[in-house]
């Protein structure tokens, strides 16, 4: 009997990844999704299913046996979404055990952690188990579909387009996470101001701690089994339909947050910088008064790189690594004493040894993080070139590079919360963030040229948000998307970055360019003015907030003088505009020995300021200039030099 191919889909993805209050909400989703996909292959090939795409990461199937051997996967690595192009099945394959084995482990994950968080409270929980059971139950909307025909590519999205699946409706007070979702109390209507915590969570939040339940967070089963499985997951055992045994490992209980990234280079280089036994008095001081501010025991997943180099082995310096960096915020702690009146002295305590320890460096930490986001460009076209077999070396190279990826992102100080095929989000210091970018670029390409034989060439393209972390995350989140897709990849032409800087009065600038319009040598252009840019004015001894809100607020009003931004031709020529940026670089107060250094510096920023964008004529890509020129390369090179603490990006 002939062989038949097999496709199937997991969702809802946005629902599940993209609602988070926090990076390891949003990490957890990821993980969870790529951890059922696993399930979904490995339920397959037991069925005698050869899957040629995606090809799981090297090692992954053998840890959900249990014969996984290294260091166990922290990340989500395979795609949420799978359409088998070329996996055959026998002809006595049954898709139904596939779709059973997901919900299987799904549901074997949510009991358990209801067996450890939730049924010892001391509480009537029957209504809190009546939404247990019908969230935990009702989430997943799982499609599948057999076909003869190795090219019917369509079927799986006309199969969805049936809609069979409902989410359940929900009464009730809502999930602080998950739009929708009723809360697990049951609680019929919100609480009113002064009321109090409710007894259910008050209970729930002593019982699992308050790092993990933050006083006030109201949490559905959905959000809540995101927010607990890393503490469940290493003893998780499912024994499947088909009789094979599904098993969990271990993975990290704690994440950074985006507060920790923020300040991880003003952490860093406190440490470095502290030289005296005063200056360690001061730093441990302020380790002491913020211990009981929600820190954990537990190290995070992966500490930014630049920390854990300053640090080293010395024990008492890795101890900040368990810190929450959020607190290393002046506004952080302010916030803090205003929702908790009674944590006020300590408040006042923390931040008397904090500007302590601000003095030794004489800096703040930046406010701003970056969300890095990655995805390949035009490959569903060659995927679908079933006549060149092109799906072998696509997976090879996207396999190859991949397993690259988390030691770009660490060597970076970077969190990789998900590398999975051409798809790469990660967050990061903002100081890191361009040149992670680059990186992964060139990795990409890389693979390509090694593994990709008979490949087009395949480029990469990248969206990078500096968001500030009183900024909503899932805001950050969502806009990287529209950044990536609308304009590295549709307005700019892909094989491109774009960049966007949201400051608490909303969005800053957006900036974008083709990569090889963007790097000289090895480094991002921008990046490197900003680079040079700093270490002039150390040399010059000038304070880099008087000298940014000087000359480039001087060079914006320049442009909007002359009308350099509209998109017309120019009334004044490009070497008049570098003359009189050079000459206000000069009159900031640098000596006339810097009159080459400024003439360089004008030039490029003047190049970053085109609007480049990239068009395919007879298949061949080039790249063409707009009309005009754009003031935000200037704004995104002040924001960079001052990390985002000049005038506007203090306003809170």
């Amino acid at each position: 009997m002939a062989n038949k191919h097999f496709h199937i889909t997991l969702g809802p993805v946005q629902g599940f990844v993209a609602q988070a209050r926090r990076t390891r909400d949003f990490w957890a989703g990821s993980f969870l999704l790529s951890w059922l996909s696993g399930i979904a292959m490995n339920a397959i090939k037991k069925q005698n299913g050869d899957i040629k795409f995606p090809i799981p990461a090297r090692g992954y199937l053998e840890w959900l046996e249990g014969e996984g051997t290294g260091e166990p996967p922290e990340q989500g690595a395979i795609p949420n979404r799978f359409t088998a192009i070329i996996t055959k099945v026998p002809a006595d394959f049954k898709p139904e055990v596939v779709e059973a084995a997901i919900r299987a482990a799904w549901q074997a994950l949510a009991e358990t952690v209801w067996k450890q968080d939730l049924q010892a409270l001391d509480i009537d929980l029957t209504e809190t188990r009546k939404i247990w059971e019908r969230q935990i139950e009702g989430f997943w909307e799982i499609s599948w579909c057999l076909s003869d025909e190795e090219t019917a590519s369509n079927l799986l999205d006309r199969r969805k387009n049936w809609r069979t699946w409902h989410p359940p409706v929900e009464p009730g007070v809502k999930c602080m996470m998950m739009d929708g979702w009723q809360e697990l109390s049951g609680a019929e209507r919100p609480g009113r101001a002064g009321q109090g915590e409710r007894a259910f969570w008050k209970a729930l939040r002593k019982k699992v701690g308050k790092v993990d339940l933050r006083q006030g967070e109201e949490l559905c089963a959905i959000a809540f089994v995101k927010r607990r499985f890393p503490h469940v997951f290493p003893r998780l055992q499912v024994t499947m339909p088909d009789n094979w045994v599904a098993y969990g490992w271990r993975v990290p209980v704690n994440v950074p947050s985006v507060g920790y990234l923020a300040a991880a280079h003003w952490l860093a280089d406190t440490i470095r910088s502290a030289e005296t036994p005063e200056h360690w008095d001061q730093i441990w001081g302020l380790h002491d008064a913020l211990s009981g501010f929600e820190a954990s025991n537990s190290r995070h997943a992966e500490i930014p790189r630049c920390v854990r180099d300053a640090a080293g082995r010395d024990p008492e310096k890795q101890q900040w690594e368990r810190m929450d960096g959020q607190y290393l915020f002046d506004f952080i702690l302010q916030t803090k004493a205003q929702q908790e009146p009674d944590s006020q002295q300590e408040v006042d305590d923390a931040q008397q040894c904090l500007r302590k320890v601000q003095a030794i460096t004489k800096t703040r930490p930046s406010p701003f993080y970056a969300i890095l986001r990655m995805d390949g460009d035009s490959l569903g076209s060659q995927m679908s070139d079933l006549k060149n077999k092109k799906q072998k070396p696509i997976s090879q190279a996207l396999n190859a590079f991949t397993e690259k990826v988390p030691d770009i992102v660490s060597e970076n100080s970077g969190f990789l919360v998900y590398a999975g095929g051409d798809d790469v989000l990660a967050l990061l210091p903002m100081e890191d963030a361009m040149n992670c970018a680059l990186a992964l670029r060139n990795e990409y390409a890389d693979s390509f040229r090694q593994h990709g034989k008979g490949i087009a060439t395949s480029t990469l393209s990248g969206a990078i948000e500096y968001c500030h972390i009183k900024s909503p995350l899932m805001q950050g989140l969502s806009d990287s998307h529209t950044l990536l897709d609308d304009i590295a990849k549709d307005y700019c032409g892909r094989d491109s970055l774009a960049i966007r800087v949201w400051k608490p009065g909303g969005k800053h600038l957006e900036w974008s360019c083709p990569w090889d319009k963007a790097v000289q040598g090895d480094k991002l252009v921008i990046d490197k003015l900003t680079d040079d840019i700093c270490q002039t004015l150390q040399q010059e001894k000038q304070d880099i907030n008087g000298f940014a809100w000087g000359f480039f607020h001087k060079a914006e009003q320049l442009f909007s003088t002359l009308g350099l931004e509209q998109e017309n031709d120019l009334l004044v020529e490009a070497e008049a505009v570098i003359s009189l940026l050079k000459s206000m670089y000069l009159q900031t107060g640098f000596e006339a020995k810097n009159q080459t250094d400024a003439s360089l510096l004008a030039e490029q920023l003047i190049e970053q300021c085109k609007r480049y964008y990239r068009i395919t004529e007879d298949e061949k890509p080039k790249v063409e200039l707009r009309k005009g020129l754009s003031a935000d390369a200037l704004k995104l090179v002040r924001f960079l030099v001052t990390k985002g603490q000049d005038k506007e990006g203090q306003r809170l």
